[in-house]
């Protein structure tokens, strides 16, 4: 009998610490929405405007850096999309690449009616002030006051 109870309450833990777990991850999303090639083009093609993010997540500053504007972002209503070239075939990466000529990841540019808006107006890599350069790009292109 004491095996059944210790049995129900470790299910129990473990199903809330899940249900936790996916809760915060969720929530710790809620500025983002990701990409595919395709949807990035449909954007373009529908010259939406919107803060673009282009990221490797296999790498340490790409998620170092999603998660500093992931602050910055949550903390201003502002809605990021992002593009993960980890696992892209050529074709998508050459979408991608069409939007956003990119040389380093993470890039975070600025599209405004389906076309980048400067070159000299993103910001690329991730470093200890990346997190006041971010606040500077966002406000410099209008995105937070």
């Amino acid at each position: 009998m004491k095996n059944v109870i210790g049995l129900i309450v470790t299910i129990v833990i473990f199903g809330g610490l899940c249900i936790g777990s996916y809760i915060i991850h969720n929530n710790a999303n809620n500025c983002y929405t990701k990409l595919s090639a395709s949807e990035l083009s449909k954007k373009v093609a529908d010259k939406d405007s919107f803060v673009l993010l282009v990221t490797n997540s296999r790498l340490t500053a790409d998620q170092n850096f999603k998660e500093d504007l992931r602050l910055i972002s949550e903390e201003n209503n502002l809605k990021v999309y992002y593009v993960d070239v980890k696992n892209m075939d050529t074709d998508d990466l050459t979408v991608v690449m069409n939007v956003v000529s990119f040389d380093t990841v993470p890039t975070l540019a600025f599209i405004s009616k389906g076309v980048e808006t400067d070159r000299t107006n993103r910001l690329v890599g991730y470093n200890d002030d990346t997190n006041n350069n971010i606040t500077t790009i966002l406000t410099k292109n209008g995105y937070l006051k």
